[in-house]
């Protein structure tokens, strides 16, 4: 099954959207390291149900796992705090905890803006900082005592090989 951690206050990465065939609110989570926009199953009605396209993209969860794609529809999501409505295809996943908003739409809503100018050069080196904060540095990457670290014979390692997106403009100082 795939599921979800918060961290932090759970509400601040939900957005509530309206799927255009029912009108009422659905909180979405905003996740901008999915590429889809999914929803369970159990979220849709009869009608909508019956009406799922095949759908021939294999969905992998974040550590690989073929998730299973009941099919997909097409609907028109709107953002009303915001004034913005775009229609997507939305994935129906078998046993996802919660609709997730991904990058398409994050994008298309303005869910979240990146600006380019709210990137800033700094002429600090890392010596300046460390001279700064002196205290911050001290022991870093040091246990004081041998600590010893147990790991289930069950659990296997993976990558997360979704790439991240860069915009082109931000390239050239990403590259730097």
């Amino acid at each position: 099954m795939l599921g979800n951690v918060f961290t932090n206050n759970y509400n601040q990465w939900l957005v509530n959207l309206q799927i255009s065939h029912n009108k009422k609110l659905v909180p979405f989570l905003v996740d901008s390291g999915a590429d889809i926009v999914c929803i369970p199953s159990n979220h849709l009605d009869s009608i909508l149900l019956k009406s799922l396209k095949n759908c021939s993209e294999t969905i992998s969860g974040p550590d690989g796992t073929k998730l299973k794609v009941l099919g997909k529809i097409t609907e028109r999501l709107s953002y009303p705090s915001k004034g913005k409505s775009c229609t997507f295809d939305i994935f129906v996943i078998q046993d996802l905890k919660m609709p997730i908003l991904g990058r398409p739409g994050i994008s298309c809503l303005e869910v979240l803006n990146f600006s380019i100018n709210s990137i800033n050069q700094t002429s600090s080196t890392n010596v300046q900082v460390e001279k700064e904060f002196p205290d911050i540095f001290n022991e870093i990457g040091n246990f004081k005592d041998e600590i010893n670290i147990e790991v289930c014979e069950e659990a296997k390692p993976f990558v997360q090989t979704t790439p991240r997106v860069v915009p082109i403009p931000l390239l050239g100082k990403l590259e730097k």
